[in-house]
């Protein structure tokens, strides 16, 4: 798969993710079993498209749990912020990960991103706190730790994956040891799961779309992460936070002020010139 590919399936994924937390406060069911939920079906679409197309392999174990673990944590982690704060707010602050993996990356192997990179990443940020300042959030502080938090483990989840890649040069180790956090996250929240109270028909409706609309862009992830430098990945992403506030703003009649939507304009802006660009690969001194 080329850069530009896996950039396009990464930008359906984040439209898909935006939708997650007003999906969730629809729901209004209990974090922990919804995020169970989400493991279930993520699990389930993984497991037949690796059985499907051939793909299981298992040649290196511990390195598909170290990329696995962070996942299943990120999954409970946004599912809390969900509930606890507002929709934005959620996926806002789960952008903390690029900056890290920016981190990890020049510890370990000394690289450094193109600038061009940065400018995007930059400007889709500052399109971020744009969002923020207009007022779409600024409630649960708790939340906003569960947040912050999942996106510290979403960058280690990158972080081992393109080692993975590295070693493997494909994705199919990617894809299994998502399929394994994804079966830890199954694991560990199934007593939650069946000690919550029986979802409404109503709930349940939503908890299926949202299952569904978890499942497909965790694919598309899978499929496209090991071909995109993790900074690069963020400037792609931003588009979540474009979704997630407009999902608000329809469903939940959350203020989108002119403040808002310049900085959605940006983010856009910053997504549409990473792919125009082709992505570019990062270099070391």
């Amino acid at each position: 798969m080329n850069p530009r590919h896996a950039s396009f399936l990464m930008i359906i994924a984040a439209c898909l993710w935006g939708t997650h937390p007003v999906l969730i406060q629809l729901a209004d069911w209990p974090p922990l079993g919804t995020a169970w939920i989400r493991g279930i079906s993520c699990a389930v679409v993984l497991a037949l498209y690796i059985h499907l197309n051939g793909f299981f392999s298992a040649k290196s174990p511990w390195l598909q749990f170290f990329c696995g673990l962070p996942l299943a944590l990120n999954s409970l982690l946004f599912v809390s912020a969900s509930t606890y704060t507002s929709p934005a707010n959620a996926v806002v602050l789960m952008f903390i990960f690029p900056w890290v993996t920016i981190v990890l990356d020049f510890i370990t192997k000394g690289a450094k991103p193109l600038r061009g990179d940065l400018l995007r990443l930059s400007l889709g940020l500052i399109g971020i706190v744009m969002i923020v300042s207009a007022g779409i959030n600024g409630k649960g502080t708790i939340g906003d730790i569960y947040a912050l938090l999942a996106g510290l483990c979403i960058a280690v989840h990158i972080f081992f994956g393109q080692r993975l890649s590295e070693r493997h040069n494909g994705n199919h180790e990617i894809l299994n040891a998502m399929l394994i956090g994804w079966l830890l996250s199954c694991i560990f929240l199934a007593p939650f799961a069946f000690n919550s109270p029986i979802p409404t028909s109503t709930q349940m409706g939503y908890l299926l779309i949202f299952g569904i609309l978890s499942a497909v862009p965790w694919l598309l992830w899978g499929k496209s992460v090991a071909f995109i430098p993790g900074h690069v990945i963020a400037a792609l992403l931003s588009v979540e936070v474009f979704m997630a506030a407009l999902c608000g703003w329809l469903i939940f009649g959350e203020e989108l002020a002119k403040l808002a939507v310049i900085g959605s304009a940006l983010i856009l802006g910053a997504a549409t010139m990473q792919i125009l660009s082709g992505v570019s690969k990062q270099r070391s001194d």
